[in-house]
């Protein structure tokens, strides 16, 4: 089992966040994080009429760095898929890798005022759900749950930075801790 998160950045992400990021993810799931030398954004990715970036070829590079953990892409690009005009994130659970993108999560991106606490809050929830699912969680009707599934902004602001207590004994059951 792999026994480690590795952090990789995509672009520039500022040392503040990767180091904010690391201690949240460590708490969350008990294991050490690691981090990966900054990657280049893929050009590949982008999409100039939609003027955003796909979010499945950044999972792609990730995967070809062939970790043997299971790996967290962070990127301050804008993000899409086939499936919805922007994501916040994104997760290939077979490949192990997972992907955020905070650029929407900043609050400077609605015009509102710079807020560090709500910008860091809202990255670590994104990172704990995308990662929840490389640790075999899936999506939770319990709207305080960090692995409730969001739809906006609001309802990412809404829940909880932490795990309800079936997902929590569902990861510990995974990680084979009692």
């Amino acid at each position: 089992m792999q026994k480690n998160i590795v952090l990789v950045p995509f672009g520039h992400i500022d040392s503040s966040i990767i180091n904010h990021l690391s201690q949240e993810l460590d708490f969350a799931f008990q294991i050490p994080v690691k981090f990966k030398e900054t990657q280049v954004v893929p050009r590949v990715a982008f999409n100039l009429h939609r003027n955003q970036y796909r979010a499945n070829i950044f999972l792609e590079v990730l995967a070809n760095l062939n970790l043997s953990d299971r790996a967290l892409g962070l990127t301050d690009v804008d993000l899409y898929n086939n499936r919805h005009d922007y994501v916040f994130g994104a997760t290939d659970p077979q490949r192990k890798v997972a992907l955020v993108s905070i650029i929407r999560l900043n609050p400077g991106f609605y015009k509102m005022l710079e807020d560090i606490k709500t910008y860091y809050s809202r990255i670590t929830k994104e990172a704990i759900y995308e990662l929840g699912f490389l640790f075999n969680l899936s999506k939770c009707p319990q709207e305080d749950c960090v692995m409730h599934p969001v739809a906006n902004i609001v309802d990412l602001d809404l829940k909880s930075e932490r795990f309800c207590g079936n997902c929590s004994i569902k990861l510990k059951e995974f990680l084979g801790r009692e």
